[in-house]
């Protein structure tokens, strides 16, 4: 009898070590488990504060993926797929070769580069009551101003080009588009702009859209008009030792002299690299010579009937002007 409840509580004490066992393995597979779910939980729900410009902060969360949302604004870097409308490069005119075309930008950095230039621009211009803007010849409504020899800032006049707003373009020491402010009827457009693609944009109820997050949801309307605009006035008011080429080619029709009283009218063609402010055409030979003339046209093409008295052989000159009041020339030999 005494053996049978000896065996009794050997057989109790080994079930109740296999307990404890089960128990205390179960207990360590519940904290694995619970410490991955926390680990995780946390990869995707930590929060980071970030600036944007100084004064404002964004709550920015991190998904498990890599990627990033937020409550107005993204910041990490960013693929760019230049196929989107909302990220496109428009202009041709920019001088952004191939290698300059980053894939991938850090928005935050790029946002940092553009309040920077912004301030710059404030300080130098827009607060210096030294610094007085220049009217534009060629573009009429239009207002320009200069940091050292580069163009920095312009404005366009509401109604320029029949276009019902007011325009106002920043541009940074690279010579890139930075800022567009749009006014209108309705109200304030804001864009911001990295490498020539439209990286951020606020409406006239101060929505934020960003690239990668919400910027495919709206469609900004001026982006065109801010980049062609800005980049044919930008090349259009620089000075000629600032543009790569500053060229009038001159030129005549062979098949157009008519016959005039005692002479013969040739037509004379010039072209600018540039949107010419006005062209001047004269002639000289032997034994007579072309009074220097205006010549009719603008911007680009010019053309002047020139009529020529006496025979010989002319030295033919066309001189075109920019706004600045600087010139370039060309010639060439017309026998009559």
């Amino acid at each position: 009898m005494k053996e049978d409840k000896k065996d009794n509580k050997h057989w109790y004490e080994k079930i109740s070590i296999w307990i404890t066992i089960i128990a205390g393995i179960c207990t360590i597979l519940a904290f694995i488990i619970t410490l991955c779910t926390t680990t995780n939980n946390s990869t995707e729900e930590s929060t980071n504060i970030i600036e944007d410009d100084g004064n404002k902060q964004d709550k920015v969360q991190v998904i498990g993926n890599g990627n990033k949302t937020f409550n107005g604004i993204f910041y990490g870097d960013i693929n760019i797929n230049e196929n989107k409308p909302s990220e496109r490069k428009i202009s041709s005119e920019s001088n952004t070769t191939e290698s300059e075309k980053t894939n991938q930008f850090n928005f935050g950095q790029a946002m940092q580069h553009i309040y920077s230039n912004e301030k710059i621009l404030q300080d130098e211009i827009i607060n210096d009551q030294k610094n007085k803007p220049i009217n534009s010849s060629i573009y009429l409504g239009v207002n320009y101003w200069y940091i050292s020899d580069k163009v920095r800032l312009i404005v366009v006049a509401n109604g320029f080009r029949n276009n019902k707003c007011s325009r106002t373009y920043y541009f940074d020491d690279d010579e890139k588009i930075t800022f567009a402010l749009i006014k209108d009827d309705i109200g304030e457009h804001r864009l911001y702009f990295y490498n020539d693609i439209l990286i951020r944009y606020i409406d006239e109820n101060g929505q934020n859209y960003d690239i990668n997050i919400n910027l495919d949801d709206c469609e900004c309307e001026w982006t065109n008009l801010a980049l062609e605009e800005s980049y044919e006035i930008f090349n259009g008011v620089k000075k000629p030792s600032d543009q790569e080429d500053f060229l009038v080619t001159a030129s005549y029709n062979m098949n157009t002299p008519q016959t005039a009283v005692d002479g013969v009218n040739v037509l004379i063609e010039a072209e600018t690299s540039f949107p010419a402010d006005h062209v001047t055409i004269s002639g000289i030979s032997d034994n007579s010579k072309l009074e220097p003339t205006d010549m009719h046209g603008g911007l680009y093409e010019w053309q002047f009937v020139a009529t020529f008295y006496i025979r010989g052989t002319y030295t033919v000159t066309v001189t075109a002007y920019n706004s600045d009041g600087e010139s370039v020339s060309d010639e060439f030999v017309y026998v009559y």
